[in-house]
């Protein structure tokens, strides 16, 4: 046999193989898929329920169907619930952030107003440092303590007569006016000390030349009333000198001090020692006579050189006064017949008038009073037969005098 032959025969054996091959593969699969089947049918055959329910498997079959849509449903619910959660994270990382940011504005608004206050009490502290106080010697303590209300400069005895010069002060400052300041203290200073007479005898201690005699002792001599206005009017914030001269009161004569002070522009004299006579009885009388008079008046009986001039009458106490509307000053005796019938009628047996002479003749008018026809006053005024009249006269300076009449009946 040729190698030609050999050759068909061999390749002719070899597709023969292969066809064989396939064969059975093929049989073997179609024999597997059919025994597949019926391993499908028995197990259905088995899960199948007894009698046949087509129903309940008809419902397992739809449950099978729909099983996939519950599964899509719930991961769509899962999904919108985590959706919404981020959402809230989201919304309250915002919140947070806004808390956050407000809280640091805020922190930020309490740091600069913080700062500003501290800047601002710097700056008052700094302006409080930048006062220079003065400091203050003698008389002008006081006026530095009543000004920036600070007493630590004053010794023991200074703070004894700050604690009532002050409170005079205030008292006075509350009046309404400046002359109605001026005439508290004035009264205040008369209704409340007394001249020291140890002058006359030479055992007067030195605290009546100053004004501690007058606030805390309450007994001084004319330099310690002049003091004690002074420092008064200085507190006050009225302008004001003491003067220095001689003085005599046809009694006694020498050396003297009082005050000039000035009041809306216009300056007027004041002697509070001589508006504060001494009497027989010790009683407190307040006198007018030496009470922001002129220079004409004052020189009847001081002598002094002042720096300043005293011609305005316009709070000469007793021209204003005379001027007033009040009946129990008199500047007649026509006016003092008038107003004691017009006090008996009204039932009064106490009678205290004040007259007034402002042309300086005040004794003259008391000599004229004196002459009164007091009978002939009663009968006209009072029914009753009088039993007996006591007078009383109290004369001080040239200008003003008061009068007290005490009647009884029977």
């Amino acid at each position: 046999m040729g190698k030609g032959k050999i050759r068909a025969v061999i390749s002719g054996c070899i597709i023969l193989a292969l066809i064989f091959v396939v064969f059975t593969g093929c049989t073997k699969r179609n024999s597997d898929k059919a025994q597949g089947i019926t391993a499908i049918e028995s197990e259905s055959e088995a899960c199948e329920p007894e009698g046949g329910d087509t129903d309940d498997v008809s419902r397992t079959e739809q449950n099978n169907i729909t099983e996939p849509d519950s599964i899509s449903g719930q991961k769509q619910t899962d999904a919108k619930k985590e959706t919404s959660a981020q959402k809230q994270t989201d919304a309250q990382k915002q919140t947070d952030a806004k808390k956050e940011t407000d809280a640091q504005k805020e922190t930020g608004a309490q740091k600069q107003t913080s700062a500003q206050n501290q800047t601002s009490t710097q700056e008052q502290t700094k302006a409080q440092e930048q006062v220079v106080k003065p400091d203050y010697t003698g008389t002008d303590k006081y006026v530095y303590a009543y000004t920036y209300n600070d007493t630590s400069i004053l010794s023991a005895d200074e703070l004894a007569v700050y604690s009532v010069a002050s409170s005079v002060a205030n008292a006075a400052g509350a009046q309404g006016s400046t002359f109605a300041s001026e005439k508290y203290v004035h009264d205040w200073i008369c209704n409340n000390c007394r001249y020291d007479q140890r002058l006359f005898s030479g055992n007067m201690p030195y605290e009546s030349y100053s004004e501690y005699g007058v606030f805390v002792n309450k007994t001084a001599v004319c330099e310690g009333y002049a003091r004690a206005f002074d420092l008064c009017m200085r507190l006050l914030g009225i302008q004001d000198i003491i003067v220095t001269g001689t003085a005599d009161n046809g009694q006694t004569s020498g050396s003297h001090a009082w005050n000039a002070v000035c009041l809306d522009g216009n300056w007027y004299q004041v002697d509070v020692t001589w508006d504060d006579p001494i009497t027989s009885d010790g009683s407190d009388v307040v006198s007018y006579s030496y009470f922001n008079v002129t220079d004409s008046v004052m020189r009847k009986e001081h002598t002094y050189t002042c720096s300043v001039s005293c011609t305005s009458t316009e709070y000469w106490y007793l021209k204003m006064l005379a001027e007033s509307s009040d009946p129990s000053v008199c500047t007649s005796v026509e006016e003092a017949e008038a107003y004691i019938g017009s006090m008996l009628r009204n039932g009064s047996r106490e009678i205290t008038l004040k007259y007034i002479s402002l042309e300086g003749n005040v004794q003259g008018a008391v000599e004229n009073l004196k002459s009164l026809d007091f009978t002939g006053i009663i009968t006209q005024n009072v029914a009753g037969n009088i039993s007996g009249i006591s007078t009383s006269y109290a004369v001080t300076g040239d200008y003003e005098a008061e009068i007290k009449y005490s009647f009884e009946f029977y």
